[in-house]
């Protein structure tokens, strides 16, 4: 199972932050702090989850990485902006969650740990069959 994880944003706290959580729990991280990097990292890696900042560097570039993924129908994109007004495109452009920053790392993590739970069980009753 891939669990490696692009984490996307242009500030590096949050990405520093962010990546030692999930590190700390098991994922390997990779890191961008656009979408035109995050993009080429996503086209050749093993991703598992996308976690993208949506406005970066004063552009909702977060949506470029999205359409990206949303190449492979489903790919889960989790979202996060300081700006609430944009949950709802979000979710509605394909999205799978989208946080409020401040990030509440607590229940990011749980996000997080429990869709690689549903993806452990979905494989689980695949290979059942």
């Amino acid at each position: 199972m891939k669990r490696k994880i692009l984490l996307v944003d242009d500030g590096e706290t949050y990405l520093r932050n962010i990546g030692q959580l999930l590190e700390d729990k098991g994922y390997e991280v990779i890191k961008a702090t656009n979408a035109e990097s995050a993009n080429k990292i996503f086209d050749t890696e093993d991703i598992g989850l996308v976690i993208t900042d949506i406005l970066m560097d004063e552009e909702p570039e977060g949506f470029k990485v999205l359409e990206n993924t949303q190449i492979a129908e489903g790919f889960p994109v989790i979202g996060m902006s300081a700006n609430e007004d944009y949950a709802q495109e979000w979710i509605k452009k394909g999205g799978v969650y989208f946080f409020n920053k401040p990030l509440d790392t607590e229940l990011l993590s749980v996000v997080v740990d429990r869709f690689y739970n549903k993806l452990l069980v979905e494989m689980d009753q695949v290979y059942r069959q």
